[in-house]
């Protein structure tokens, strides 16, 4: 996704970020451009315990070791199932056509219990 995929009408008019109902989560705040993955879970994003984070862990076809990252869910959460996690900035200096090779997300507690998981079929291999 493009920087531009992401202004509103709203930020167009008063220059301020403008989310809406989306969480995003990116791995450089600062840069909006990247690869972004969907994730829609079963339960609404409030209902999680306080000091959740995501887990994300990436091949991408500049590395041949993975890369992770956390992503900590806002304190302030919306009631949404969905999140976008981004690569953005140094993480996804790629083209729009490229795309991770194999990932993972975990969810977990304050605590570093692990309370979700998800991964793509490459990655179990």
């Amino acid at each position: 996704m493009q920087e531009s995929d992401f202004i509103s009408i709203r930020e167009y008019i008063t220059g301020t970020m403008y989310n809406g109902k989306k969480v995003i989560l990116r791995s450089d705040p600062a840069v909006r451009t990247g690869f972004y993955f969907v994730l829609i879970f079963d339960t609404k994003l409030h209902r999680f315990p306080p000091g959740c984070s995501i887990i994300g862990e990436f091949y991408t076809p500049l590395s041949s070791e993975s890369k992770t990252h956390r992503f900590v869910l806002p304190m302030q959460r919306k009631k949404t199932r969905e999140v976008l996690i981004g690569l953005t900035g140094e993480d996804w200096p790629l083209d729009d056509d490229s795309a991770p090779s194999a990932w993972q997300f975990l969810v977990k507690d304050a605590n570093g219990e692990t309370i979700g998981s998800k991964q793509s079929f490459l990655w179990s291999l």
